[in-house]
């Protein structure tokens, strides 16, 4: 497929879950918003913040963050923001919210203890992606179309500076290890590579076309970086800041994930109805996993060796033993599921369904599958 009809893909990131069972049936539960706390169109991205037992849901559309109470799922406040979200990030430390508005040049922080609007940031226009150093307690934000990294204090909440880079910024990863923060750009095909410490430029890394996804694996101290135009993964070293390996995976490579339980990374390969495995030790493809259409988010389950991944045009979930590399079952769930996230405190997954608007709640403990329909109007979307 051509080059420019890949770069409509976009990709997400990808959030680690604990569940305790590989057994084939898992409970699901659907959640309906009633009209009084709808509004969420187009659900983009979902976050879970421990310390207070909340869900954070956002999207393109109704210009709001809908917060609910995880234990209970009662919808407890929608918060106003600008459309067009696509992904939020978490200051733990602080139980705070980073919402970059991607259809704007705004980053919005929610306190996720009062489910207050703390303050809104200015960016450059279109902020792609985030991601959080712990060592220096600054929120990395590059801007698609402009060639601006912006720097956040998470301490004070505010814009601390900027790094003029290039344009087409897209995927961010943070390697604390190295003490470096690595950023792409899809338009000229190279990883920048910045000093966490003194804000620096480090050196640029050419790769293969179209880097859409980057995945920091501190442990192996390495970077893995998915090029979509090109099917392939590289692999960057966190010492020499090099290229060392070229991994060829499916057609349109979208999304990584790392399992540490067998050191491998997990490829979602948008156009090619697989998921690659790659050794992370060895930076070689073990073995190519068949799941459903458009395969595109993916989480794994560490304690028990899973990885969970959406089909959007299945609408369905494969479930993958990492011991076997084998899908052990596939889940029903909302029309083109696009995000999934951990609620750590209950043992449940949530997924989101981008077109119907719903948010499914798998239960991991119960093993059965028994949807369910609360009362309220449409999922999410407002009747007005």
């Amino acid at each position: 497929m051509g080059r420019i009809l890949k770069r409509f893909v976009f990709g997400l990131g990808a959030i680690v879950i604990i569940c305790t069972s590989v057994q084939a049936q898992i409970f699901t539960r659907t959640l309906l918003i009633p009209d009084s706390l709808s509004g969420v169109v187009n659900p983009q991205c979902a976050l879970y913040e421990p310390e207070n037992d909340k869900i954070f849901v956002a999207g393109n559309l109704g210009r709001c963050l809908l917060i609910i109470a995880a234990g209970t799922l009662n919808r407890i406040k929608r918060v106003p923001v600008p459309a067009g979200v696509r992904i939020m990030a978490l200051d733990q430390a602080r139980a705070r919210v980073y919402v970059p508005i991607f259809d704007s040049s705004v980053v919005v922080v929610v306190d996720a203890g009062t489910d207050s609007l703390l303050c809104r940031l200015q960016t450059a226009w279109a902020p792609s992606a985030i991601a959080f150093s712990p060592r220096t307690n600054r929120m990395y934000v590059p801007c698609q179309f402009s060639d601006s990294l912006i720097i956040i204090d998470a301490l004070s909440m505010s814009v601390c500076g900027y790094i003029r880079l290039i344009r087409g910024l897209d995927a961010i990863a943070v390697n604390p290890v190295a003490g470096k923060v690595y950023v792409s750009s899809v338009a000229h095909d190279s990883v920048w590579v910045i000093d966490d410490s003194s804000r620096g430029l480090v050196k640029v890394i050419p790769v293969a076309a179209d880097p859409c996804y980057l995945l920091a694996v501190p442990e192996l101290n390495k970077v893995f970086c998915a090029c979509r135009s090109s099917d392939e993964v590289c692999v960057i070293d966190g010492i020499t800041d090099s290229v060392i390996a070229r991994v060829v995976t499916g057609n349109v490579p979208q999304n990584l994930v790392y399992n540490p339980a067998n050191q491998c990374v997990y490829v979602a390969n948008w156009q090619d109805t697989s998921v690659s495995v790659i050794d992370g030790m060895l930076n070689r493809l073990v073995t190519q996993i068949r799941v459903g259409i458009n395969p595109i988010t993916m989480v794994v389950a560490p304690a028990e060796s899973l990885l969970y991944c959406t089909n959007r045009a299945s609408n369905t979930i494969s479930v993958i033993d990492c011991r076997t590399q084998e899908v052990i079952t596939t889940l029903p769930v909302g029309v083109t599921p696009l995000a999934l996230t951990l609620i750590s405190r209950h043992n449940q997954v949530v997924s989101l369904g981008e077109v119907d608007n719903r948010l499914v709640v798998i239960d991991c403990r119960t093993n059965q599958i028994d949807a369910k329909s609360m009362s309220g109007c449409h999922l999410f979307a407002s009747s007005g």
